[in-house]
């Protein structure tokens, strides 16, 4: 998938079986130009444009997949969610493709979003999170962060679990009523969210006061199971979240990159997620504001997590990188 000006192209990576050499030359113009051919290990793939998503009239800043691969959210600095049908089968595929839901209820730009079986959760400059029905309809206003706005939100629909991260440094940790997705008619007389507890990273003491862009507070979060979390954090310390019962967290600081670069893009290979056993509980990558790329592999013995391995190598040249992803059916490798 790329996302560029205001567009989302979607692509589709396919075998391709029975193509001969001769048969990939003889491409013509127009096919090359919707699909990309590549070969590894002995076996020919071909990335092919399957559509278009139009709508956005500004950047956009996140997507997210549902888990059937179906529908995507995307967020923008116009304000609004979107909410896109993906039809990688269909005869028109190479159309433009329509939104079936346009989110709009924010005073600012969007930064984040999720997206479950039955609600979608968005977060903003605005200081709110906002939680949604497939229908389109709002079904809750969290405001809770202060400051510049809340910049990254994780729902787990496991444990019905809310999480979101904000610029004043807080995560607040929300269970929302199990009743919401029904609509607001459920859970009228009742309220649709409790607030389980309030938390911040342990160094955010030694930074209260003025907050500029190199304060310390949350870039990015990414769930390792329904009650732990790994968290990354503008002055490039990553930690190891573990939420109690009783509220509150357990909190391991497992590294600090690049000389405190931001940690700008984070994704997580946990070994219940993958066909290949890498030996470890955990794998993170991290990309951060100067352009490096860094590996962590995490154990956790006696219920603690220790950093096994830890590599970095340059990607780009002093480049923020804005996004890293693993290939879960490859393992680590």
């Amino acid at each position: 998938m790329r996302v560029w000006f205001g567009q989302i192209i979607v692509w589709k990576v396919t075998h391709q079986h029975n193509k001969s050499s001769s048969h990939q030359e003889n491409h013509d113009q127009q096919s090359i130009s919707s699909s990309v051919c590549c070969q590894l290990k002995d076996k020919l793939f071909e990335a092919t444009h399957i559509c278009k998503l139009i709508g956005h009239e500004g950047s956009i800043f996140r997507i997210a997949w549902s888990s059937c691969g179906s529908k995507l959210v995307s967020v923008s600095d116009d304000r609004s969610a979107r909410v896109w049908a993906v039809s990688i089968e269909g005869e028109h595929a190479l159309c433009h493709n329509s939104t079936a839901l346009v989110l709009f209820g924010h005073n600012a730009r969007v930064w984040d979003c999720s997206i479950s079986d039955n609600l979608f959760v968005t977060v903003s400059e605005d200081c709110t999170c906002r939680i949604w029905g497939v229908d389109g309809k709002q079904l809750q206003v969290i405001k809770e962060h202060i400051g510049r706005g809340i910049w990254r939100c994780l729902y787990d629909p496991n444990s019905s679990l809310l999480i979101t991260a904000g610029f004043d440094s807080a995560i607040k940790v929300h269970q929302p009523h199990a009743s919401l997705p029904m609509g607001l008619e459920a859970v009228q007389g009742s309220p649709c969210s409790t607030e389980l507890f309030s938390i911040c990273t342990p160094n955010v003491s030694e930074h209260i006061g003025f907050m500029d862009s190199k304060s310390e507070y949350v870039r990015c979060l990414r769930f390792s199971c329904q009650d732990s979390l790994y968290v990354a954090t503008n002055q490039g310390y990553l930690y190891h979240a573990k939420l109690c019962d009783t509220g509150g967290a357990q909190w391991n600081q497992l590294v600090q990159v690049s000389n405190g670069a931001p940690i700008i893009c984070m994704d997580l290979l946990s070994k219940n997620s993958v066909e290949h056993d890498c030996g470890a509980e955990d794998w993170i990558a991290i990309g951060d504001g100067k352009g490096n790329m860094t590996i962590i592999e995490v154990t956790k013995d006696d219920c603690t997590p220790t950093v096994r391995l830890c590599f970095t190598w340059p990607a780009e040249t002093e480049r923020q990188l804005l996004g890293t992803y693993w290939c879960k059916s490859l393992g680590c490798r």
